[in-house]
């Protein structure tokens, strides 16, 4: 209980023990999307045989481990507005002035942008606004995992929230994982190579943001990146505050967003691909079972990947932060019937790309769903592999965990538009090497 702020932390060893006790907390309303399609329809199926009866339930409001889970409309004024009524009339005028509560979590800027443009951080944001507005009305507040989303530089805003249920009495619990909220830094590993040099670049680069109401409205809303051209080394560690456009850059170096002009990765002179394992894993395996994402493309494929896989395992297992049976071998995972874990996903997701030989693999936010012991090996496991292949490594991460186990560093801050740019640019993304973290 961290008593200056009102908060009691429960903290978990694995995901899915801290998805099942919020599960619970919440009456089961959230179907589970981390263990296959059968398990999701199930809880789908359950969903009004979970509800309480004989009695009207208890006002549970929550926060989920993806914040962008509990925002069901478009853009941050309709979320807040539809808040607003659902607790109204009884919501005190400090949480009626929506503007107020929009400079409160800093989203002015993002008043009308679409939801889904928005960073993890910025995510998070809104859902603590939310949350901040419904709290009157509220019998108990829980988030889930909230630091993996906020850098420490605004954790002030949950802070905020934790002081606002503090006055109205509204009791807060944080769900976290193990070593989740830690902000020091790993100490740096004995022996550790660098691994292959790469050049990345941008020239007159930037992502469209629109949304197809804005282009009903012939708004043409977009971000734009600072020319730059950089020789860095792997793995390096692309570090930047929430909503600074870290997750945008790996985007457009992997494909992943609509870019305009150019942008790219070299290694020893060659342009090669991009592959990204994305903060938000759970939707990036679209529900798919191991077997699904283990089969490849072919037979060669799928040894190459098994072979990837084990080799990441192998490493982790020779740290002995882990037990054999926290991260099952590829043959019994294949032959198993009960879904895989997180982290087994995550590990396979790692070898599927590194099987495809790209010239770099982005991390982004890779302790997200993992304690911090075990993130530490996972991502550590990755690099070795990654490396005998020849694959640069980047880690986009806003902790402190990771820089004194990385050879290289690139800040990413968010600037305003430059003089007599387009009037469309939302913001600029400014990059910047450094030779020490910032």
């Amino acid at each position: 209980m961290n008593r200056d702020i009102g908060i009691t932390t429960r903290y978990f060893r694995h995901y899915e023990a801290l998805e099942n006790a919020f599960r619970l907390r919440i009456a089961t309303l959230l179907p589970r999307k981390h263990a296959g399609t059968d398990r999701f329809w199930q809880d789908f199926q359950n969903l009004l045989q979970a509800l309480p009866a004989g009695s009207a339930p208890r006002a549970e409001h929550y926060i989920t481990s993806n914040p962008r889970d509990c925002l069901a409309f478009g853009t941050p004024r309709q979320v807040l507005q539809a808040a607003l009524m659902a607790t109204a009339p009884s919501t005190p005028r400090a949480t009626t002035d929506l503007d107020a509560v929009a400079s409160r979590f800093r989203l002015q800027s993002h008043w009308r942008q679409p939801v889904h443009s928005l960073s993890g951080g910025e995510t998070v944001r809104l859902a603590l606004a939310k949350a901040f507005v419904t709290a009157t009305r509220a019998d108990r507040l829980t988030l889930a995992s909230p630091f993996s989303w906020l850098s420490l530089n605004n954790r002030r805003f949950f802070e905020e929230l934790a002081g606002h249920c503090r006055q109205l009495g509204t009791p807060l619990e944080v769900f976290a994982l193990e070593g989740e909220d830690s902000t020091a830094a790993a100490a740096p590993l004995p022996d550790a190579p660098a691994g292959p040099a790469f050049r990345l670049f941008f020239r007159q680069a930037g992502v469209v943001l629109s949304s197809p109401f804005d282009s009903l409205q012939n708004r043409r809303l977009r971000a734009a990146f600072d020319d730059a051209d950089f020789m860095l080394r792997s793995p390096c560690l692309i570090r930047g505050d929430n909503g600074q456009g870290k997750s945008l850059l790996a985007k457009v170096l992997a494909g992943a967003a609509s870019r305009e002009g150019d942008a790219g990765l070299e290694t020893e002179g060659t342009l090669g691909g991009v592959r990204l394992l994305l903060q938000d894993l759970v939707n990036q395996t679209m529900m798919r079972t191991f077997r699904q994402i283990a089969a490849g493309r072919d037979a060669r494929a799928g040894l190459v990947i098994h072979g990837c896989y084990n080799a990441i395992r192998d490493d982790m297992l020779a740290s002995h932060v882990l037990k054999r049976d926290e991260v099952r071998s590829f043959e019994d995972r294949w032959n198993s019937r009960q879904p895989a874990s997180l982290l087994e996903l995550k590990i396979l997701l790692a070898a599927v790309r590194l099987a495809g030989r790209p010239a770099a693999l982005v991390l982004d936010e890779p302790d997200w769903g993992l304690r911090q012991a075990c993130a530490m090996v996972m991502v550590s496991g990755i690099i070795q592999v990654a490396h005998r292949h020849g694959v640069a490594v980047m880690i986009i991460s806003h902790k402190p965990w990771w820089q004194n186990r990385v050879a290289s560093f690139l800040q990413i801050r968010k600037t305003s538009p430059t003089a007599g740019a387009a009037t469309t640019d939302l913001f600029r993304i400014q990059m910047q090497r450094t030779s020490a973290p910032r």
